[in-house]
């Protein structure tokens, strides 16, 4: 019975880890970037927690009401917004969280933006970051290792029980 509950426990460890990977790199092959969403700036439309996916996007495509993800040039992290306004004569783009009661006080520039947002899923962003993190990888490699000692160690009194009933 203990190997039973183990084995399953393993698989599913497994697939959810399986799926994370498929969610986060699988989209990287029809031309996707992920990034997390680590606030509530665009809730309720992307809620804090979720994994966007976006593609590239041309200035001149850019039109008010899209979702972008930008690299913010101060603190080297991506956020996503919505456009409220593009500016013609200057590639500056003046965004707004959803959640925000007003615009951001200054516009990005256009070479700061990563892509359009195309879809998002909820709630993968928050294991996804942890899985990429070094804690998070430490956390697999010791379990992924921990479960081989207890195999290891089932198959040796495995073995050892049928050397004495023999």
């Amino acid at each position: 019975m203990k190997k039973k509950i183990l084995n399953f426990c393993f698989v599913l460890v497994t697939a959810l880890l399986l799926f994370l990977c498929a969610a986060v790199w699988a989209p990287r092959l029809f031309g996707f970037s992920s990034y997390y969403v680590l606030t509530d700036s665009m809730k309720p439309s992307i809620p804090r927690g979720s994994m966007v996916y976006a593609r590239p996007i041309a200035f001149r495509d850019i039109k008010e009401g899209d979702v972008l993800v930008f690299e913010n040039s101060f603190h080297k992290k991506n956020f996503v917004h919505r456009v409220v306004r593009v500016s013609d004569n200057r590639e500056w783009i003046f965004t707004k969280g959803d959640n925000n009661d007003v615009a951001d006080p200054l516009p990005t520039e256009y070479s700061y933006c990563k892509g359009i947002v195309r879809f998002h899923l909820p709630l993968v962003g928050f294991p996804a970051q942890f899985l990429h993190s070094t804690v998070g990888k430490a956390v697999i490699a010791a379990g992924y290792c921990l479960w081989a000692a207890i195999e290891l160690e089932r198959l040796r009194a495995a073995k050892k029980k049928k050397e004495v009933c023999a």
